[in-house]
């Protein structure tokens, strides 16, 4: 089955936003390529040929992260400086947001 640049870029969205090992994925939701073909998806993704588009996903933070992961280095420094400016911790958090 040849796949266009748009049906490949909705399966790379759905990939990234369902959290699944490829293989997972492929073999549980409907209408997905191999994981062989999916690989060949995330080579050109990764080499700028396709963009996929971040599809929303309850649960999931607005900068794309999960939200047990990690925050950027760069705002973990903001939160500090804030807290620092004498910022309470709720107002700081406000701010980050």
């Amino acid at each position: 089955m040849a796949y266009g640049k748009e049906r490949k870029e909705e399966v790379l969205s759905r990939f990234h936003a369902s959290g699944m090992s490829m293989r997972a994925a492929c073999s549980s939701l409907e209408g997905f390529p191999s994981a062989s073909t999916l690989s060949a998806f995330l080579r050109d993704e990764e080499a700028g040929l396709l963009r996929p588009p971040v599809l929303e996903v309850p649960g999931r933070c607005p900068d794309g992260r999960r939200p047990w992961e990690p925050y950027p280095l760069e705002t973990k420094r903001e939160a500090v400086k804030l807290l620092a400016d004498g910022l309470g911790p709720a107002a700081a958090a406000r701010r980050l947001n």
